[in-house]
């Protein structure tokens, strides 16, 4: 609209967001961020007020005159906080804690650089709350859906068919509501295979029937596509499967068996499945919850 545009310089343009609420301060805009926490930084400037000189503060937090006086020249936003490991965030309303910082180009989900390369924010968030690495198999997931949003209380690891699915139960993915134009499979053929699948076939034998990725087979059978409407979405098992062979109550009495030495092609046997399965239930690969 030509009555809503106005010609202004770029030092303006930017006052004129920061007044709107359009745009926070970058982290780089507040001084000494990149040694202290947010917390830190508020306590120089209340020990200042309380008599405390510029020599004491620099020997205490380690930082040199001139970032002590920037400090104490700074207004730090009252909502602003520090997240492990060393995150900038602004507390909304919500209870999110919005990084400040860079964002990448798709969901805003934010960014940083180590060693040289770009990492993810969450994933970092959540290695640091778990206080272990997140595995490369475990997506960093939020329980409020704002990509942007770095509270540790907000994040939690899950497969990918778990955040999928969680995704898709929410309503932030639709699926393909109706046949594509270039698409190999119509509604007909995606019920044919869900009985398909419901009968016991194997995704790899369907997909290759229909001439289709193992992949498509996949994302059909848990409804992540062609989830048609008011469908409840299947909620997963611990460990992101819906299809377990066995109980939980069965992989106890096969680990009870194992530590009475019995071998495991006749526990197979036994249970109709194959070595692999057991073998991954005696070392904990799999039903991790008992």
């Amino acid at each position: 609209n030509p009555a809503h545009l106005v010609p202004g310089t770029a030092a303006e343009n930017t006052a004129q967001m920061m007044g709107r609420v359009r745009k926070t301060p970058r982290r780089k805009s507040i001084p000494g961020i990149g040694k202290l926490s947010i917390e830190q930084l508020r306590e120089i400037q209340r020990k200042y007020l309380a008599g405390t000189i510029k020599s004491h503060l620099i020997k205490e937090y380690g930082v040199q005159y001139d970032t002590i006086t920037k400090i104490l020249q700074a207004k730090i936003p009252h909502n602003f906080t520090t997240v492990p490991p060393g995150f900038v965030g602004e507390i909304q309303d919500s209870g999110c804690i919005i990084f400040q910082g860079a964002k990448d180009g798709q969901g805003g989900y934010g960014r940083y650089f180590k060693n040289g390369k770009s990492q993810s924010v969450t994933r970092a968030v959540l290695a640091e709350k778990l206080g272990c690495e997140v595995p490369t198999s475990m997506d960093a997931c939020h329980t409020c859906d704002t990509p942007s949003c770095i509270n540790p209380e907000h994040l939690w690891g899950g497969t990918r068919t778990q955040n999928l699915l969680d995704a898709s139960k929410k309503g932030r993915t639709q699926g393909k509501s109706h046949p594509l134009s270039n698409a190999k499979l119509d509604w007909e053929k995606v019920r044919k295979i869900r009985q398909k699948l419901a009968a016991g076939e194997r995704v790899k034998d369907v997909a290759q029937e229909y001439s289709v990725g193992r992949k498509t087979i996949h994302d059909i059978k848990y409804h992540v596509t062609w989830k048609e409407a008011g469908e409840e979405v299947p909620v997963p098992r611990m460990g992101g499967y819906l299809d377990r062979k066995l109980t939980f109550e069965q992989a106890l009495e096969i680990r009870k068996r194992i530590r009475g030495r019995e071998s495991i092609s006749k526990i197979a046997d036994d249970f109709g499945v194959s070595s692999s399965v057991i073998s991954d239930i005696k070392n904990h690969v799999t039903y991790r919850g008992v």
